[in-house]
């Protein structure tokens, strides 16, 4: 019969060897950050959004991850929150194979009394506003194709969520129902585009002069953010079919373009170019904004065409 082990003898090499493993772990931590082109940030967690310091050290984070080093901090609010967005908003960019570039970025962003301003049914006239603060974030991915045997190509994606608060100050407003954007009212304004995808198909064959192009995009569909009794009007206004009014978002629409151009004359230092462009191929109907309070109602035009001539004096 074997004699009874003491519990206590248990515990202290239970308790040594945790030591050796400890230790194993620092080592092997060590061994990997000496591989690891870094820097460590460290500052006060108590700073601010929207601050001065908090600025700081989020361009600070873009900076060094542009840079390429990683950017590593203890976590946390303040300072190291910031540096930590800063590099994330950087994004990265990597090749899949040889034919394709990608970059992605993932991104936050919180503003106060940020200035909002107003574009007047698409012209240059700006009615300045501002929102007592907001919060956006969102995805950004580029799939590019450098130019290989005269073609090239690009495909461009968002992701984004927009929220604002009021109160609402300044701007010129197309709708009664921003009168109840009060203090803390949240929001979400005509720019909270979902989904935005666009992308570009060209070959350029500089020998002969010849440009063409196919480009297309796609836009899931702003907010209509009004109130049930507001929905019923907008549902008997011109254009209403193009509208989710159950969804409280404009129909998502995709169109397509068509451009080609043609070098006619180079000789010395006089080039003359034409191009002739083909937007909105398909004539698809579709609205930018419907009844929104900050924008009004916007409608995309319909298939249209262009001729441009260019002269280059070199």
């Amino acid at each position: 019969m074997e004699p009874r082990r003491d519990p206590m003898l248990d515990f202290a090499v239970k308790d040594t060897w945790r030591i050796f493993r400890i230790m194993g772990e620092f080592v092997e931590g060590f061994e990997t950050l000496s591989r690891v082109k870094g820097v460590a940030i460290f500052g006060s967690s108590r700073t601010q959004p929207g601050s001065a310091d908090y600025e700081r050290a989020e361009k600070m984070g873009r900076a060094l991850a542009k840079a390429g080093y990683a950017v590593i901090t203890g976590g946390g609010p303040g300072d190291m929150e910031a540096a930590n967005k800063g590099a994330l908003e950087a994004g990265g960019e990597f090749w899949l194979g040889r034919a394709l570039r990608a970059d992605v970025a993932v991104w936050k962003r919180s503003i106060r009394n940020q200035g909002d301003p107003n574009v007047f049914f698409g012209t240059t006239v700006i009615f300045p506003n501002a929102v007592d603060r907001g919060e956006a974030k969102g995805l950004d991915l580029r799939l590019e194709m450098p130019r290989r045997a005269g073609f090239s190509g690009f495909v461009t994606y968002t992701l984004a969520k927009v929220d604002q608060y009021g109160p609402i100050n300044g701007g010129l407003f197309l709708e009664a129902d921003v009168i109840e954007i009060g203090p803390g009212t949240k929001f979400t304004p005509d720019h909270d585009q979902r989904h935005a995808l666009s992308g570009e198909v060209s070959y350029e064959n500089d020998r002969v002069g010849l440009w063409l192009a196919l480009a297309g995009r796609y836009r899931s569909g702003t907010p209509l953010d009004v109130d049930e009794e507001g929905l019923a009007e907008l549902a008997e206004r011109p254009g209403a079919e193009l509208v989710d009014i159950e969804g409280k978002r404009v129909e998502p629409y995709a169109v397509l373009d068509v451009l080609a151009g043609q070098r006619l004359i180079r000789r010395r230092g006089v080039e003359v170019s034409a191009r002739a462009s083909v937007f909105n191929v398909t004539n698809a109907r579709y609205a930018f904004n419907f009844g929104n309070p900050f924008s009004g109602t916007h409608f995309g035009a319909p298939r249209s065409f262009r001729l441009d001539l260019r002269l280059a004096l070199r």
